[in-house]
């Protein structure tokens, strides 16, 4: 294995571990990966803000269902020490999938 796919997946597990979801999809480079392509319990990222819900573009969640043909994902948002802050319904076009080389950031989570 070539040493820029060996660090792609040392990062990969380094983050699955530390989110709790699956950022692996066979052997398919992460940034070629398309909404369709996300499975139950991949790590998303959210591309708009839900103000509603107190959730913010940027933020992680994990796919744990996927409505009909991709119509539709539930997606929950956990705090980085576990506690489940919303499972919420998203569109395709709320989320994406995680990309290479993407940095996680952590913010404060006020009250809803």
């Amino acid at each position: 294995m070539n040493p820029e796919a060996e660090e792609f997946w040392r990062e990969s597990f380094e983050l699955e571990a530390k989110f709790g979801c699956e950022l692996r999809s066979g052997t398919v480079p992460r940034n070629r990966l398309s909404v369709g392509m996300i499975k139950e319990h991949d790590c998303v990222v959210l591309t708009r803000d839900l103000t509603g819900e107190g959730l913010k573009a940027g933020d992680i969640g994990t796919v744990v269902h996927i409505h009909g043909a991709r119509a539709g994902f539930e997606v929950e948002f956990i705090t980085l020490d576990g506690e489940t802050v919303r499972v919420v319904t998203l569109s395709p076009d709320q989320v994406r999938p995680i990309a290479p080389r993407e940095i996680a950031h952590a913010r404060a989570l006020k009250s809803i």
